[in-house]
């Protein structure tokens, strides 16, 4: 799993409503998010989660399952921003390489991202359906 301190310094958000920037953020100290394009207001406070695999694949499997649920009911734009949450996971939580090919169909809502990486990372999505 890649380091905080690596991530935050080659992430590139690939998702247009900056939502896979605001997940990061979760686990981002308040003096680092404007690396990320973030900003708290003042008076807000911010307890970022522990960076550890347990946590990002817990919020992965949450991601995946939140997703998938978006693609096989037609909802093509939340969707996309879930592959995109889902794919920056994948890259956080492999080596410098994604291991797992994404290809962008406006046809299959991007199931085929969520199902690979429900079975990469051994995650049902059978209850779902």
């Amino acid at each position: 799993m890649k380091s905080l301190e690596f991530v935050l310094k080659n992430f590139k958000s690939d998702c247009i409503d900056g939502r896979d920037a605001y997940r990061l953020g979760e686990y981002t100290p308040k003096s680092e998010l404007k690396l990320l394009g973030l900003e708290l207001k003042d008076d807000a406070t911010h307890n970022p989660k522990e960076w550890c695999e347990e946590n990002i694949l817990d919020d992965l499997k949450d991601d995946i399952r939140f997703g998938y649920t978006k693609a096989i009911n037609g909802r093509g734009i939340s969707s996309k921003f879930m592959a995109s949450v889902v794919e920056m996971w994948d890259w956080i939580l492999t080596d410098d390489k994604k291991l797992l090919e994404h290809h962008e169909s406006f046809c299959d809502n991007h199931l085929n991202t969520f199902m690979g990486l429900a079975t990469k990372y051994g995650i049902s999505l059978e209850e779902l359906k």
